[in-house]
């Protein structure tokens, strides 16, 4: 009986492994992106208004994640310039529609909780143009202050996330002036080069 027990213990631990190791080449991460890849991000250099950023050097780093399992690519960029100035976004892929809403909403449902847990308030700004998909603007406060925006949009199977803090966005308009084109060129996005 124990030898049973041990020889079916080895093969399960010869299963786990093969599964960790199969989860484990499932995703592959990278610092490197295509230039095409970088353009579906926005940067401290898309903020002139602000003149956050004096110089063209990027602060923050670039990372690309694709999953085999789930058939999605993800693209990020996060920079901290200062205590006050924090920029975080993501570019998703998703393999459909279904999948693009729920890491939507995932998303900004993680991002509401981390944010109310540090006693941050949010006020939604209605965007006029939906750019043929689900726009949403969040004007984030301290002490009814604004601080900066939480920024959602789906469209077809992707996702465009945005946080920034230190500077802001309190009308519909303006945000729109400068995030026009970048819900555009998502919108008319269709595949990776690579």
């Amino acid at each position: 009986m124990f030898n049973r027990i041990s020889f079916s213990l080895i093969y399960l631990r010869r299963f786990f492994w093969i599964i960790a190791c199969a989860l484990l080449v499932s995703c592959t991460q990278t610092d490197q992106l295509t230039s095409q890849e970088k353009s579906m991000l926005i940067t401290e250099h898309d903020f002139i208004d602000f003149e956050i950023s004096k110089n063209k050097k990027i602060h923050g780093k670039f990372n690309k994640q694709r999953s085999y399992i789930d058939h999605n690519t993800t693209l990020e960029y996060e920079t901290t310039i200062n205590e006050n100035i924090y920029l975080l976004n993501t570019f998703s892929l998703e393999k459909n529609h279904t999948n693009a809403v729920a890491t939507a909403f995932s998303m900004r449902t993680g991002a509401l909780i981390g944010l109310k847990l540090g006693d941050m308030a949010n006020e939604e700004i209605p965007l006029k143009n939906q750019y043929n998909g689900k726009a949403t603007l969040l004007l984030l406060k301290i002490n009814k202050e604004p601080v900066g925006n939480l920024v959602t949009y789906v469209h077809d199977k992707k996702v465009w996330f945005a946080i920034f803090t230190g500077f802001y966005y309190d009308k519909a308009k303006d945000f729109e002036a400068v995030f026009a084109p970048q819900l555009e060129k998502i919108q008319a996005f269709s595949s990776f080069d690579n």
